[in-house]
């Protein structure tokens, strides 16, 4: 909940500390309380610096993200465990470059085993 917060205020939710309608997303108490739909992006914080350290030759400064997609099944709650898998899909060489496709899937513990 913490980092869906923090999320929120960075995007400038509660800039102004009346308008009440960001407590939505800022306030864990707020009877409407959710997160905002785009937290999903930045939901999963792999290590790929570690990851990208293993390609031989690799210059970080070269980076570039390209794209980025999110798909949501269902709401997360707010205060469920959730484990998280990645895992590298696909690699293609672009002559100066190169193409990494990367999955995340994330999901929720739930207490069925």
């Amino acid at each position: 909940m913490r980092d869906a917060i923090l999320y929120a205020l960075g995007l400038g939710f509660s800039n102004d500390p009346m308008r009440t309608e960001d407590f939505t997303y800022t306030y864990e108490n707020a009877e409407d309380f959710k997160v905002f739909p785009t937290f999903g992006a930045v939901f999963y914080k792999p290590n790929l610096a570690e990851a990208l350290s293993l390609i031989p030759n690799f210059n970080p400064m070269m980076l570039l993200h390209g794209e980025q997609r999110c798909e949501v099944y269902r709401a997360p709650k707010p205060d469920a465990p959730y484990v998280h898998f990645g895992e590298i899909t696909d690699v293609a060489d672009k002559g100066k470059g190169m193409l990494l496709t990367v999955v995340f899937r994330i999901f929720e513990v739930s207490g069925d085993g």
